[in-house]
């Protein structure tokens, strides 16, 4: 499950100087957020159909969460990100997408792996949630962190993604 393309990452926001600076990630790049929703697509496909060429699969995609191809650390604690570049950008809404795709196969499927790779990902939402809230919305990722610029402040579209996610994730571990 890799891009086939190569993308230019935005990291930090000086527009006003003028300094926008791009990560390029290099064709075959994998994504958190692709995972998260073809692992909970091959899971609710298998409980729908009972074949198994659906979980082998996502078993297998857990590979993805497990080789380093697109997981990062803050704090000391793994995050999985939506655009892997040297420096995480910690994007809020990927990361749970991805988090809700290994839940998906924890309780469809009964992997333990899943469930060990969602409860360390839960244990890391719990610590930097806090950080994307600005008491007006939401930050669209945590890159600033990292290049001393002001947040992003996420559209309203995905800071409405970012409720419905946090509930979703509420109703799974009444957190």
């Amino acid at each position: 499950l890799k891009n086939n393309f190569s993308l230019n990452q935005g990291c930090g926001r000086l527009i006003i100087k003028g300094d926008f600076k791009f990560h390029t990630i290099e064709k075959g790049w994998k994504s958190s957020l692709a995972y998260g929703v073809v692992l909970s697509s091959l899971s609710r496909a298998y409980y729908l159909t009972n074949r198994d060429i659906y979980k082998d699969k996502a078993i297998l995609l857990l590979k993805g969460y497990q080789d380093n191809s697109f997981k990062s650390t803050i704090f000391g604690n793994v995050f999985y990100e939506e655009y892997p570049t040297s420096k995480g950008h910690y994007v809020l809404n990927g990361f749970i997408f991805s988090l809700i795709g290994l839940y998906d196969v924890y309780n469809i499927l009964g992997n333990d792996t899943a469930k060990e790779l969602f409860d360390n990902g839960v244990k890391t939402l719990e610590i930097i949630l806090p950080l994307y809230d600005l008491g007006d919305g939401s930050c669209y990722d945590l890159q600033h962190i990292h290049t001393y610029t002001p947040p992003i402040k996420a559209r309203w579209q995905y800071h409405c993604t970012h409720i419905e996610q946090l509930k979703t994730i509420y109703l799974i571990t009444k957190k």
